[in-house]
């Protein structure tokens, strides 16, 4: 076996042994929430919600998809993406801050939506993934947390 044959068996098991690893999602624990970044939009318009940090700690290195809290008030950080055509074009085109409860053993997802079309104006809010109840942030309609 050559140097090159053995360098690409090598990179093969290290991206495999990655795969399985870094796709595993965080689960929440009897101490602790996960708090996920969700999808925006439609498909003629649309992206993603980045959780950029929480109480000043920002998510692992594998992406900003998700990051482990513990129960109680956090305050989080979070980026709106546009995508263009694919998930591979993205840029960022709003920001929020606000704060919100987590609940342990419990998992939330981050959630945006535009509030004129193409105004790059957009509600921003945390939601228990579960029950949709309104976890921090402001939803559509100017609703916050703790508002009926």
């Amino acid at each position: 076996m050559n140097v090159y044959a053995l360098r690409r068996s090598f990179a093969i098991v290290v991206a495999a042994g990655c795969a399985a690893a870094c796709a595993t999602a965080l689960q929440p624990t009897d101490r602790t929430a996960v708090v996920r970044a969700g999808p925006w939009g439609k498909v003629y318009r649309g992206g993603y919600v980045e959780v950029a940090s929480v109480n000043g700690v920002e998510p692992s290195w594998r992406m900003r998809s998700e990051i482990e809290v513990p129960a109680g008030d956090q305050a989080g950080v979070f980026y709106v993406y546009l995508c263009k055509d694919d998930a591979q074009q993205c840029y960022s085109i709003g920001q929020a801050q606000f704060s919100f409860r987590a609940e342990a053993g419990r998992i939330y997802r981050a959630r945006a939506r535009e509030q004129t079309n193409g105004s790059n104006q957009f509600w921003v809010w945390v939601e228990d993934q579960a029950t949709g109840k309104l976890a921090g942030g402001t939803a559509p309609g100017g609703r916050a947390a703790g508002e009926k």
